[in-house]
C-alpha cells in the first residue's frame, strides 16, 4: 500500500457503553466453557468476516486490552488476506 491508504468503503462501531441493555458489560465464561471457546468465537468467516472484541482472545478475555489486541490481531489478518 505505500503510504497512501485509502479510506474506507464501510465500518461499524458500537457503543456498548450507551447500550440500555448490556451497558458497557464485558464477557463471562460460561460453565464448562474452555478458554479455546474464546479463540473460536475469534476465527475469520471465509476469510471475509473478522472479528475483534475481548470476547475472541483467551489471552486477555475480558479485558479492554484484550478488546484492543483482537483489533491489531484482526488489522494483520486483513492485510494479509488484501495482499494476497
Amino acid at each position: 500500500m505505500g503510504n497512501s491508504v485509502p479510506d474506507p468503503v464501510n465500518s461499524v462501531r458500537t457503543r456498548g457503553n450507551k447500550d440500555p441493555i448490556a451497558f458497557g458489560a464485558y464477557s463471562a465464561a460460561p460453565p464448562r466453557s474452555e478458554m479455546d471457546d474464546y479463540d473460536a468465537l475469534g476465527a475469520p468467516v471465509n476469510n471475509w468476516l473478522f472479528f475483534a472484541d475481548e470476547t475472541t482472545t483467551s489471552l486477555d478475555p475480558a479485558t479492554v486490552h484484550g478488546a484492543f489486541i483482537t483489533g491489531e490481531r484482526e488489522a494483520d489478518r486483513i492485510l494479509a488476506f488484501l495482499r494476497g
